[in-house]
């Protein structure tokens, strides 16, 4: 008894807000406040703040729970080429002119600061836009029908050519290293998806291919399958060269393997090079998406050793039906978030219902945005630490293609949460929404409180109760509801 009445107290002094006395989260401290808004099909933003005890502080959290559907599907992101690094409204802008409708959004994986070049893997519509630095690292994957899951891809990428396999050690799409003692040195395949030009800074021996459209080959980089490439030109390059739109440049350092660098220099044009990319886990065979990421919850708990840092974080957490929380929590503000462990950010993740979780790229770089129903483009709804959207090399989004139906389904209640002293009033307004999310016409509705005090008068003035806790105001037609 005497916790709750010292945090009441420390509450009242540096808030002056109702709040519900025994609810609390483990990982982050005790609930000051909480809001749900409906997204899209699926998509439902949660918001929460927490009081810490330890540092006398807040922590502001936002995260998407996402229920698989065809309608509503996981989208990863980078900028106009792999190497070019842009800020989630510029990657969520680039996807809405094709066409889509973004749901909500967050930052992806580690990069390397220097060049950009992602470090984890990087899938999209089923093509390997990049490979990991490393052979195990751990990444999070999404199937075509929207279910998520957690595991090291472990990937095997090899090319041959003239009756020879050689191992793909500098791997895809990573910018090529000196020698091949250098654990990402040997040779590398660079598409025309990592850049205008391959970036090279010495002298090596350069590779460009055509992919060849066989109909039983793919013609992408693709996981469980092969890619028949056919040699356009041999060069001994002196530096960076253009990669034509479409093809492949297979690259090596010059002061790399003489008798790997003698095979490259014997290739004619016309000659078949054929790429193959396999896993042992086959759930990678049919992944449509997929982005890199650093394991904190496995099987229900929190991994160990995990980085002490108290900062902000992003993380994508999954649960055993295949369903995801896409997590940021806001830090290195003090008197609005103070952030928080790796540690802790697992804790909340498995508070939440997840059984495996990795986290993204964090601090600066954590952002978060999302289509609330009456707007017409994502809007960042968290504040990077920063201070503006840092520019990150991926970012992993939900779409969809629903169009607007007309066909009322249901209230969007406007404002979706608010903060309210005993006796304080907040007008609440109610918005039709047809099957799609989209704004449509509604109907003259009757309010009511559905849960936890306070009053709601037929106009929507609702009056904060004299009791602390959550209140719940629903708007009704007799039909379409909203709360």
């Amino acid at each position: 008894m005497k916790h709750f009445i010292r945090r009441g107290a420390a509450l009242g002094l540096a808030l002056a807000l109702t709040v519900t006395a025994a609810s609390a989260s483990y990982a982050l401290g005790w609930d000051v406040h909480t809001g749900k808004v409906p997204l899209s099909q699926g998509a439902t933003l949660g918001k929460n703040i927490f009081w810490s005890d330890s540092y006398s502080d807040l922590r502001h959290e936002y995260y998407i729970s996402y229920s698989p559907n065809e309608n509503v599907v996981p989208t990863v992101a980078y900028g106009d080429k792999v190497l070019n690094r842009q800020s989630l409204s510029t990657m969520a802008k680039s996807l809405e002119n094709q066409g889509k409708r973004v749901v909500s959004g967050i930052n992806g994986d580690w990069y390397v600061l220097s060049t950009g070049s992602t470090v984890g893997l990087l899938v999209t519509d089923g093509v390997v836009r990049a490979t990991p630095y490393y052979n195990n690292a751990w990444a999070v994957g999404f199937n075509e029908d929207g279910t998520a899951f957690i595991g090291q891809p472990a990937l095997s990428t090899t090319v041959t050519f003239g009756g020879q396999t050689f191992k793909l050690s500098g791997a895809i799409n990573k910018v090529r290293k000196v020698t091949a003692s250098d654990t990402s040195g040997g040779l590398t395949l660079l598409t025309s998806d990592f850049a205008t030009t391959t970036q090279n800074t010495d002298a090596g021996v350069d590779v460009i291919l055509a992919p060849v459209d066989d109909g039983v080959s793919a013609t992408q980089p693709t996981i469980g399958q092969q890619v028949q490439y056919q040699v356009e030109q041999v060069l001994e390059s002196t530096g960076s060269i253009a990669i034509p739109e479409g093809k492949a440049v297979l690259t090596m350092n010059a002061k790399d393997n003489a008798d790997t660098l003698a095979k490259l220099r014997a290739l004619q044009p016309g000659d078949t090079v054929t790429l193959s990319i396999t896993s042992t886990d086959e759930r990678w065979n049919n992944v449509d998406q997929a982005i890199g990421g650093y394991k904190i919850v496995s099987d229900g708990q929190v991994n160990s050793g995990l980085p002490s840092e108290r900062t902000a974080w992003t993380a994508v957490g999954v649960k055993a039906d295949g369903s995801a929380i896409f997590y940021t929590i806001d830090g290195k503000q003090s008197g609005y978030s103070v952030g928080c462990t790796l540690t802790q950010v697992a804790q909340r993740l498995i508070e939440l219902g997840c059984v495996d979780a990795v986290a993204m790229d964090g601090g600066g770089s954590t952002t978060i945005g999302v289509t609330y129903p009456e707007t017409d483009g994502m809007q960042v709804i968290n504040r990077p630490s920063d201070g503006s959207q840092r520019a990150n090399s991926t970012a992993i989004f939900l779409t969809t293609t629903l169009q607007p139906t007309g066909q009322l389904d249901s209230y969007y209640v406007t404002p979706t949460d608010s903060m309210l002293l005993s006796g304080a009033t907040v007008q609440l307004s109610a918005s039709g929404l047809d099957t799609s999310y989209y704004p449509t016409t509604g109907n003259e509705v009757t309010w009511s409180v559905s849960e936890g005090g306070g009053t709601v008068d037929q106009n929507g003035l609702f009056t904060a109760g004299s009791q602390s806790g959550f209140s719940q105001v629903t708007a009704s037609d007799g039909r379409a509801s909203g709360t």
